[in-house]
């Protein structure tokens, strides 16, 4: 906890101020825990007016945790010997949306916060703080909050977590309000100069809500328009204002009749005209100044509710076009929206039926053949205008390049999208390899799939995202953030498109594959066996298992990188084989299905060379220790050539030793220490090289000696056979022991009484009590016999349990025990709880009932049941609970019919009730939350309560919530109607180049009092003509249209009413377009080296490549960066440092163009490692003879010898016994007296050491051995008569006539051998020998005898 405080104040220091009070001190008792806060703005609304800082920015915040129960300021606790209150629990940052706050834990607590208002005075609870000045915002403009920014206010109530590292979200809330504002229908001439917000109120209470200025006092100006907004509003766009909550309905009651017209709206509201807060427009038509009112609210008509944290947008046809009858409702698409083929996607868009009072389910939508529409959603912001979407889908054959509409229509206003179809992604899904992690880290894939079926599964090209911190994400790649666990969920987008959602859970366990040894250093041909085991360490606790799998095929999988150096294999248990093949270096990548914990991985590191290195511990893999008992491992450092053994080490001092769970064992250096029962794992690491071995600790064992029948009743001449059995109990568990009745010696302490036999077998003599005694080895124990001549029995029953509880309904089970005694004990018992005859009986069958010992509840209350047998009985009480209430609900409508004039709308409340056994219990408005429908939408339609009518007749509206339903009846009257009609000419194209073919279509609609009422197709029915038949021909609405250059209007008449539609024509022209790429586009090499590309240049007619020719020498090529790599000549580049850089080639076209294309290059770095070698390592010289060494410098690049230098002259030469040898110049010395000396090399800080032994000249002399004849494996040993100080030249030789006949012979001393072949002599040094005592043997068929020779020198 102190760690994880003194990263906020780190942080705090790096970033913008942050106060929190300093309980690092008193984090130790684990009463606190910290938790990440994120600052959620509500929603995002960019600003253009006088208010210009970003409504979404944090500029300050402070926040308190109140005690949820009762309303009090949390406090720390007060420092030790403090006599004071702690501090307060509250946090204040400056400049920050995310922080990290330390709360207590088991305390369900309240948090408020503040935004952008400055540090409030510290309250002493939350009714304090709500009644504080603090939280009253006064301004003189809406202008004053740039500086400051927006005031925000924040709540989350009931936090409690026990574990703490959980993320909260507190809820921004702004304290203001913002209208966006769109005139449509605006004429020639028309202009607006100046838009202010008028009747603003100047103070705003936080936490408050539905405030209403009282008084015109409290009122002031507000924000404006900026010249950028007038340009925008007079171009057809929208502008946004900003205004404090003023909620003048609610309070006053204001409002105005149905199909009231805005520009209207002051003169029918009276007094609450100067309370209401409205746009004060400022406009010029045709030279003459105009000044209008828009009162702002929830529709600008009937509610002018102005409230907090709200966003409306507001689209009004200009004053002037109402006036002159020129103005129509608003249709408005979202534009510049594209599709693909099979895509689906909502297309957004506004409306606003303000002139004809209608409701959305008057907009009819249509589209262009290629496109289907799916069912609108509306978000009406009133009964008039909104927003909305509606699913549409191209279909799978569209054309890249296709541009298809999409038209809605309602009244007499009108709107259409065009939507090009491009080759866009259809969807992007994401899978991970499970569903918990366990290990540190999991790789997620990722597929996004394009229209044309081209798809993208590189992790890389995604755009991650994690709900929470508990994970981190790094190109599809899952890890662990520290200690936290929990569960996860990752998504990710691609070109803007959202992929599924994948919920993993971090586990709280982190399970890992482990080998030992890890890595493995081998020689070719060589064999290691290795043993797998794996961890789960508790991230919570940090305590750690360790787990020992069974391997076999079915759960393990070993691959080889490169199964040509090294492989592996299962050899059983928990072990692999791992095999060197070759020199080199690869990885095993090891595999392991758990049942718990799914598939566990494991990189095993594999090293083969002519010298292989191990760590070995003494003993076996796993040893068995009872706790307080020690053992000393040993440790071992093996070097092997070529899987020979050479040397092996003692390294137990030098190791270091660890166990993942001392408080099972504890370990320092190499002494094992068992303290408690388990398992751990002892670990032994030296130099990269770390073995370990299991320890399973018990408790020291216990013993128990037992003999059954502990009592025995006989009678006299009756026999009982008494067994005896030794159990061993380790960790409180007891086995099932061994039967050792015939080991034990029996006797019977009265022989008069009972006698027993060394089996243990019992006999009555006579009557009496007595014990019958068994001993085995130390142990003993006694049993007792009692013989009786006259029995005496008795019965009694028991029902159990002897008192039960039951719910209400519900039935449980008793049992009826009849026992047998003898002499007072129980010598057997009957279950009769089912026998005839026990009669079973209840003290109350209203509370409950039994049969055959089954007890069922009826009532609440308490019954005694009763079982009776064999004239004895007994009883249980039985506790009944309470009926559970039985809840129904319903729906109701109100009224529960509406009659209504054509044109008019009406109100209907759904009504949802709950009733408790029957009787009505609560009532719930749910208007705004059921589902509405209406049994013929041509008469009359429903959106959430209100009913707009369209025709006459009567309908029923249903409404539907929770299961429930409930009816109305509306009948609609009819009222007088015109009628108006068009004929609309529509085709799937109208724009062609190169000719080509199109079918219109003509759609007859009828109007009834301006609303569409029927449309019907008359496209066979029509008479067509075209204006200008050299462009396009047209029969019944076929258009052949051809390639040339012009236009062609193709008109369509039915019943006298004509349309129109303009076919425009072009000559299709052939397009040559050129494109370059280099090959390869990606591409790495050495510093040093050379890289190479070649550059293409593809010819296309019409998109389609006609030719790809390489025009390599022809480019201009460059680099990114010249000190990493630079052009050589003709797309080659020389490589001088390691980095990352791009390659450009540039062409020219034959269309004059410039044609460009890059490959990136990755420069990777070399090692260079030189290697001093000084020849010969070893000379022996006479004194005043010379020695001469050369010194050779080896230099390797990436481990590959390069170059060989000569620096014998340029080398400092040392010797390290100038008694011994003198130095005579480069590489030359003398031997100066008999002795050993070392030669060093150095060059450039590195040494080399050569070894000199000096030895003095021996006359020369003979000795001549006559072994006899030698056996075909016969020995003999020759041993000098006195020490011989000096090197030891030995010559064979042997008759001739044993040329054919010797098969082998051979000489031996100390490490020095040899064979002696026929016909030849050896010369064989064998070094300097003080006992000169050398074995000679052979093999051979002669019988003659052989002389040797030897020559000592």
């Amino acid at each position: 906890m102190a760690a994880a405080l003194a990263v906020i104040m780190a942080y705090s220091c790096q970033e913008r101020e942050i106060h929190v009070p300093d309980i690092s001190g008193m984090m130790d008792d684990e009463a606190y825990a910290i938790h990440t806060f994120s600052i959620g703005p509500a929603d995002t609304v960019p600003t253009r007016s006088s208010l210009t800082t970003d409504t979404e920015e944090i500029k300050t915040i402070c926040a308190f945790a109140f005690d949820a129960a009762t309303g009090k300021l949390l406090r720390y606790k007060a420092g030790a010997g403090q006599n004071r209150p702690g501090d307060p629990v509250m946090i204040y940052a400056e400049g920050m949306t995310d922080f990290e706050w330390a709360l207590p834990l088991g305390v369900t607590m309240d948090i408020y916060a503040v935004c952008n208002i400055g540090k409030p005075d510290t309250p002493e609870s939350l009714n304090d703080f709500m009644d504080s000045e603090d939280l009253v915002y006064k301004v003189g403009s809406v202008s004053d909050m740039n500086e400051a920014g927006v005031p925000m206010t924040a709540v989350l109530k009931g936090v409690n977590d026990n574990s703490g590292g959980r993320t909260y979200v507190l809820p921004a809330e702004r304290i203001v309000s913002k209208y966006t504002l769109k005139m449509s229908g605006m004429p020639s001439g028309y202009r607006i100069t100046g838009i202010r917000i008028c009747n603003v109120s100047s103070t705003t209470t936080l936490f408050a809500s539905n405030e209403a200025a009282q008084d015109a006092s409290e009122l002031i100006m507000g924000d404006w328009a900026t010249d950028e907004d007038l340009t925008v509003l007079n171009a057809g766009g929208r502008a946004g204002f900003y205004m404090f909550e003023n909620a003048q309905t609610t309070s006053e009651g204001t409002r105005l009749p149905s199909g009231s017209k805005w520009f209207e709206v002051h003169d029918k509201l009276g007094n609450a005209a100067d309370l209401c807060t409205y746009l004060d427009i400022i406009s010029q038509y045709n030279g003459n100044a105009r000044r209008d009112r828009l009162y702002l609210g929830k529709d600008c008509i009937t509610d002018f509710d102005v409230i907090r944290n709200t966003v409306r947008n507001i689209t009004c046809p200009a004053p002037v076009a109402v006036i002159s009858g020129a103005g129509q409702d608003a249709l408005e698409f979202e534009e510049g929206v594209t599709i693909g083929p099979g895509q689906t996607m909502d297309l957004p868009f506004s409306y606003n039926l303000l002139l004809s009072g209608t409701d959305a389910s008057s907009i009819e939508f249509t589209a262009d053949p290629g496109l289907t529409l799916g069912t609108p959603s509306f978000i009406p912001e009133d009964g008039y205008s909104g927003t909305g979407i509606i699913p549409v889908t191209c279909s799978k054959s569209a054309a890249i390049g296709d541009r298809l509409k999409v038209r809605m229509r309602a009244a007499e206003a009108s709107a259409q999208a065009e939507m090009e179809v491009v080759n866009s992604v259809l969807s992007v899904t994401i899978s991970a390899p499970a569903a918990t992690l366990y290990g540190n880290s999991m790789q997620f894939t990722a597929k996004a799939v394009y229209a044309d079926g081209t798809t993208v599964t590189d992790p890389t090209e995604f755009v991650w995202s994690t709900s929470n911190a508990i994970a981190l994400m790094d190109n599809g790649l899952l890890s662990r953030n520290g200690k936290k666990y929990g569960n996860v969920s990752i998504s990710a987008e691609y070109n803007g498109i959202m992929s599924n959602t994948v919920n993993i859970a971090i586990s709280q366990y982190k399970v890992e594959l482990q080998s030992s040894p890890d890595p493995v250093n081998l020689s070719a041909g060589e064999t290691v066996s290795c043993s797998i085991t794996y961890s789960i360490t508790n991230v919570a606790n940090g305590s750690v298992q360790t787990k020992t799998p069974a391997l076999n095929a079915s759960n393990f999988r070993i691959m080889s990188a490169n199964p040509s150096v090294a492989t592996g294999s299962i050899l059983g248990s928990n072990r692999i084989n791992v095999k060197g093949i070759s020199n080199g270096e690869i990885v095993l990548n090891l595999a392991y299905m758990d049942n718990s914990y799914g598939m566990l991985y494991l990189d095993l590191a594999v090293t083969v060379g002519d010298y292989s290195y191990a760590l070995e511990l003494s003993g076996s893999s796993s040893i068995d220790m009872e706790a307080g008992s020690r053992t000393q491992l040993k440790a071992w450092y093996i070097t092997k050539y070529k899987g020979i053994e050479e040397s092996r080490t003692d390294v137990t001092g030098m190791t270091v030793w660890t166990s993942n769970r001392s408080s099972v064992a504890s370990v320092s250096d190499g002494l094992v220490t068992a303290v408690s029962p388990g398992t751990c794992s002892i670990y032994a690491t030296y130099e990269d090289h770390r073995e370990s071995i299991s320890i399973n600790v018990t408790s020291p064992a216990e013993y128990e000696f037992e003999v059954t029948p502990e009592y025995a009743l006989l009678s006299p001449g009756g026999g009982k056979q008494f067994r005896a059995r030794f159990h061993t109990i380790v960790d409180g568990v007891r086995d099932s022991g061994i039967d050792v009745t015939d080991e034990v010696e029996w006797h019977s302490y009265d022989m008069s009484v009972v006698q027993v036999d060394e089996r243990g077998y019992a006999t009555a003599v006579g009557e009496g009590y007595t014990s019958i005694g068994a001993e085995y080895h130390e142990y003993f124990f006694m049993a007792d016999v009692e013989v009786v001549d006259n029995n005496v029995y008795s019965n009694s029953l028991t029902v159990s349990p002897s008192a039960v509880s039951v719910g209400y309904g519900e039935s449980t089970d008793l049992t009826a025990t009849y026992h047998y005694y003898v002499n007072g004990r129980i010598d057997r018992s009957e279950d009769v709880t089912s026998s005839s005859g026990c009669i079973w009986s209840s003290s109350d069958e209203s509370v409950a009932t039994v049969s055959g010992g089954t007890v069922t509840g009826l009532a609440e209350g308490t019954a005694v049941i009763t079982a009776d047998y064999g004239g004895y009985s007994s009883s249980s009480k039985v506790s009944v609970g309470s009926k559970p209430v039985a809840y129904t609900y319903d729906l109701v409508i109100e009224p529960s019919g509406l009659s209504l004039e054509m044109g008019k709308t009406g109100s209907l409340t759904a009504v949802y009730r709950r009733y408790a056994d029957g009787i009505l219990e609560s009532e719930t408005d749910v208007t705004s939350s059921a589902t509405w429908k209406t049994s013929d939408s041509g008469i009359a339609g429903v959106n959430k309560g209100l009913v707009a009518t369209h025709g006459e007749g009567s309908v029923v509206i249903t409404a539907t919530y929770n299961g429930c339903s409930a009816e109305a009846d509306v009948i609609v009257s009819a009222k007088p109607v015109s009628y108006t009609y068009d004929l609309v000419v529509t085709a799937s194209e109208t724009s062609f180049t190169g000719g080509g073919h199109t079918v219109a279509s003509a759609v007859y609609n009828t109007y009834i009092d301006g609303i569409l009422a029927d449309s019907e197709d008359v496209t066979t029915r029509a008479s067509w003509a075209s204006s200008n038949e050299s462009v396009a021909i047209v029969n019944n609405g076929q258009i052949s249209v051809n390639d040339t250059d012009g236009n062609a209007d193709i008109t369509a008449n039915y019943n006298g009413i004509s349309g129109y539609l303009t076919i425009s024509a072009a000559r299709k022209a052939d397009v040559y377009t050129y494109s370059l790429s280099v090959s390869p586009s990606a591409s790495s090499g050495k510093e040093g080296k050379m890289a190479y590309f070649k550059a293409y240049l593809a010819t296309m007619k019409n998109g389609i490549v006609q030719e790809s020719v390489n025009v390599t020498d022809e480019c201009e090529w460059s680099s990114s960066d010249d000190d990493l790599a630079s052009h050589e000549d003709a797309g080659a580049f020389n490589l001088f440092k390691a980095g990352e850089v791009t390659v450009h080639a540039y062409h020219t076209a034959p269309d004059g163009s410039t044609v460009s294309a890059s490959a990136s290059l990755t420069i990777e770095s070399v090692e260079t490692t030189y290697d001093l070698v000084i020849s010969p390592s070893v000379a022996s010289v006479f004194i005043q003879e010379e020695a001469s060494f050369s010194l050779a410098r080896k230099k390797y690049v990436d481990g590959a010898l390069v170059s060989t230098t000569d620096i014998t002259d340029v080398a400092d030469w040392s010797i390290s016994d100038p008694d011994i040898l003198q130095h005579k110049g480069a590489g030359l010395f003398t031997g100066i007296s008999e002795g050993r000396a070392t030669v060093t090399a150095t060059y450039e800080g590195e040494s080399v050491s050569a070894t000199v032994i000096v030895i003095k000249k021996v006359t020369e002399k003979t000795i001549y051995i006559d072994l006899g004849p030698l056996s075909s494996s016969g020995t003999v040993k020759w041993t000098a008569e006195e020490p011989l100080k000096c090197n030891v030249y030995i010559t064979l030789m042997w008759s001739a006539d044993l040329n054919e006949s010797v098969d082998s012979i051979c000489l031996s001393e100390g490490s020095s051998s040899g064979t002696i072949s026929c016909g030849g002599n050896l010369m064989h040094l064998v070094g300097k020998n003080p006992d000169a005592s050398f074995i000679i043997s052979g093999g051979t068929t002669a019988s003659n005898g052989i002389t040797y020779s030897y020559i000592l020198r």
